[in-house]
């Protein structure tokens, strides 16, 4: 069930993005945080020699929580009061541009 105004939003991305990385080993991806991570010039720069391995992953009305390895630590995201959804390229490949908030504040995040 979506939140009023949600209808529009293609949720349906989100789900088949989980539904990919979930058919990968170990459910290698990439989720980035803020628009410097993963870029060429970043801690993160060479694509997939370190990936995130995605643990869970759900979407309930308009939040997503994720949550996933990276270098052995486990993080939660939850992206509540998701705004937009839409294909982006990202510098590990194609993907998805989740706007949203974290937290209260507003944020973008890449699925890859």
């Amino acid at each position: 069930m979506r939140g009023s105004g949600q209808d529009s939003i293609p949720f349906d991305l989100i789900e088949s993005w989980i539904a990919e990385v979930r058919s990968r080993p170990n459910g290698m991806c990439g989720i980035f945080l803020d628009a410097n991570d993963g870029q060429p010039s970043g801690p993160r720069a060479r694509p997939w020699d370190e990936p995130d391995l995605l643990v869970s992953a759900a979407v309930d009305v308009s939040t997503l929580r994720l949550r996933f390895d990276r270098y052995g630590a486990m993080f939660d995201v939850e992206i509540a009061d998701i705004t937009g959804v839409k294909p982006t390229q990202h510098s590990w490949g194609a993907g998805l541009l989740v706007c949203g908030a974290i937290g209260g504040a507003a944020t973008n995040i890449w699925l890859v």
